[in-house]
């Protein structure tokens, strides 16, 4: 019976995630639109391993950066203040929930923001900022 119960949760959640839209970050439409065009100036002819290869030598990866990577985090957070810091991982907190899971992606979206990408934003600013002291407060 047990076994039926957690076999029902388990569906009943995939379903209601999977229904979640996908949130479109502004950032994340333009890097994903100047990477492009970066590929497009650098590689333009190339397929499959040549052009991985190509976008590799080339460094296209590392110069765009989008949100819930490290250098993204330090460059837009490491100004902040403590309190504004704080405030700032309530609200990311906020958006987390409003966005879907890469678990539950069928397909890509361009720009689209999921919430593992938050959640990295999030560790960020309570490893550099915060000094762990969100880490293990209950809201």
């Amino acid at each position: 019976m047990r076994n039926i119960i957690f076999i029902f949760i388990a569906c009943f959640s995939q379903m209601v995630l999977a229904q979640k839209q996908p949130c479109i970050d502004q950032h994340n439409l333009t890097v994903d639109a100047d990477k492009k065009a970066a590929i497009a100036k650098e590689c333009p002819t190339l397929k499959g391993a040549q052009l991985a290869t190509c976008v590799s030598k080339a460094g296209i990866a590392k110069r765009f950066t989008k949100r819930g990577s490290i250098p993204f985090s330090e460059a837009t957070y490491a100004k902040l203040t403590e309190k504004d810091a704080s405030k700032k991982a309530l609200e990311l907190e906020a958006l987390q929930k409003q966005c879907r899971s890469n678990v539950f992606a069928r397909e890509l979206v361009a720009g689209e923001l999921f919430a593992e990408d938050i959640q990295r934003e999030i560790s960020w600013l309570e490893t550099h900022k915060l000094a762990g002291v969100r880490r293990y407060q209950l809201n």
